[in-house]
């Protein structure tokens, strides 16, 4: 066991090494240094909180995503449809996130992990029903399963978030757990503001899934 656990890290840094090696390649065939592009690269994904915070932003769902399709692969499930569990798992932290109120922060911030989490398992819990009760494929629930988790959230994000001026909207009943500011047109980020009580984390769930 403990052979085959070094074997695997092995093959990672080689396939790390490879990777690099293979991209140094292609950075002097085009006339770059390789070496001060991999310190630049680094420097921009972690040295500054702003650099440190977009890596977290970018990195965090995706981590999420592949625990959670690995646990289902554990016991023999190909998990189709995480991105649909992301979606609304991301709605469900923001929703907690501004409508429950008068908790200390750290304790709000694990209910609104755990309030995404419940959300996400009772989708997934869709396809599970359907496959063990009726045999139905789940790969194919999945799949469509995801389209309509976007879609809502999609509706959600569009619709019953707006107040008003769609550059300037305010969400969940026009209070400030997310708003949404363009800083150009089509482009929108969105903030956490002070009565989500969660200190600019979960809201921001929603521009993390890609909303």
């Amino acid at each position: 066991m403990a052979e085959k656990k070094e074997n695997r890290y092995v093959t990672l840094l080689l396939t790390l090494v490879l990777s690099m090696a293979v991209g140094a390649v292609f950075m002097m065939i085009v006339g770059y240094h390789p070496l001060e592009a991999y310190i630049q690269l680094f420097k921009g994904a972690f040295v500054g909180k702003v650099n440190l915070g977009t890596t977290l932003q970018k990195f965090v769902p995706i981590l999420l995503t592949g625990v959670g399709f690995s646990i289902a692969a554990k016991v023999g499930c190909f998990n189709a449809g995480i991105e649909g569990e992301l979606y609304l798992g991301a709605i469900a932290a923001a929703w907690a996130g501004h409508y429950l109120h008068g908790i200390p922060a750290p304790l709000h911030l694990v209910i609104c992990f755990m309030t995404a989490a419940a959300a996400g398992a009772l989708w997934a819990a869709i396809p599970a029903i359907l496959k063990v009760r009726w045999k139905v494929n789940e790969i194919c629930v999945c799949i469509l399963a995801t389209y309509v988790a976007k879609y809502l959230t999609s509706w959600q994000r569009t619709y019953e978030c707006k107040d008003g001026n769609p550059s300037d909207t305010q969400c969940f009943g026009g209070g400030h757990a997310c708003q949404n500011h363009a800083a150009k047109p089509g482009q929108y980020r969105t903030v956490c503001g002070p009565s989500a009580g969660c200190g600019g984390n979960m809201a921001d769930i929603q521009v993390h899934a890609g909303i």
